[in-house]
């Protein structure tokens, strides 16, 4: 039961969110004069845990500066979700610097169509885990519902849940 509501969850922001991403892709593409291919490679593979990264440096950074003020006022119930974002902070910190050095270790001497091509066998063997699915693009290709699940997980999630939390601290802090 929470395993599909978790998936309902993620098909319902996830996929839209995903495919914005895509599109975003072929607009820095065109922006920069990059292939599909280059533009995937350079913002995924590299750009994406190093942004999610800086993201919630800065995130946990503006938490501790009011962590001391919430804890003064004795507000627990805002000192404990203060907390948890912190610690989802550090989480998500620590797991995108430990993904960038096993990128850069793992694609060293590749090309960029090597990458390409790894990481999407490597999305497709995660995807594996999902339901069963295709879901048929206009220009004619098609993609799983599990490779599109698994970018979700990868690229995407680390990202919301930083983002998420960035909210909820925010309305923390407004809130004291």
């Amino acid at each position: 039961m929470l395993k599909s509501l978790f998936l309902l969850f993620i098909c319902i922001i996830g996929i839209p969110i995903y495919a914005v991403c895509v599109v975003l892709l072929f607009v820095i593409g065109a922006i920069f004069g990059l292939s599909y291919v280059d533009s995937s490679v350079y913002v995924c593979e590299y750009v994406q845990p190093i942004f999610t990264a800086i993201l919630a440096l800065v995130f946990f950074i503006m938490a501790l500066r009011k962590f001391s003020i919430i804890y003064r006022h004795k507000a627990w119930d805002k000192v404990i979700l203060l907390f948890v974002c912190c610690v989802t902070y550090i989480a998500i910190l620590g797991y995108c610097i430990k993904e960038f050095i096993q990128r850069i270790s793992t694609y060293s001497g590749m090309s960029k169509r090597q990458i390409f091509d790894f990481v999407v066998q490597k999305l497709n063997d995660i995807g594996d885990n999902y339901p069963k699915g295709i879901i048929n693009l206009p220009h004619g290709d098609s993609v799983t519902y599990g490779y599109i699940m698994a970018n979700i997980e990868v690229y995407i999630l680390p990202i919301s849940i930083v983002l998420l939390c960035g909210l909820i601290q925010r309305y923390t802090l407004n809130k004291q």
